[in-house]
């Protein structure tokens, strides 16, 4: 193995402290794509060490079973392999992503909005809506630690 921690119990311990850690200064864009791949690449790890519960022969078809689950596992797999390789080859995008982008917020608004005077990261989807990276983020996180818990047993 060419890692420290070496069990996704481990990798999962680790993306809930880096989750609570952004929650709290969610402004870092580095931050914010470190969290994706190894949210994301629980998936690998996760498969790989229980591979007797999950019972399905391919990474592939282990990510498939996960997707109705946790569509924001999606997102994580576009915005890990898009940084990675710069672009997704088409065909090989799962999110429906259109665009990335950084905004600052700081109009006055009579609406109150977590967002006023903040750093959001956001998702655009081809159908035109936004999302919130953080949120996205969350919703992994919080997949995650279901899983451990319903499927393997594990309290995280």
């Amino acid at each position: 193995m060419y890692v420290f921690g070496a069990s996704s119990e481990d990798k999962l311990r680790s993306l809930i402290k880096e989750y609570k850690l952004f929650k709290k200064d969610h402004t870092s864009a580095s931050r914010a794509l470190d969290l994706c791949n190894n949210a994301w690449h629980m998936t690998d790890w996760v498969f790989r060490e229980y591979k007797s519960v999950h019972l399905q022969p391919t990474l592939g078809k282990f990510r498939e079973t996960l997707y109705p689950e946790c569509n924001a596992l999606k997102i994580m797999h576009d915005i890990a392999n898009g940084s990675k390789h710069l672009t997704l080859d088409f065909g090989r995008e799962k999110g429906d992503i259109k665009d990335t982008r950084t905004t600052y917020t700081e109009e006055f608004t009579c609406e109150f909005t977590s967002e006023f005077g903040d750093t959001i990261h956001q998702v655009e989807l081809n159908n035109g809506s936004m999302l919130n990276i953080q949120d996205e983020i969350g919703q992994v996180v919080s997949f995650w630690i279901n899983y451990f818990h319903t499927k393997l047993d594990i309290l995280v």
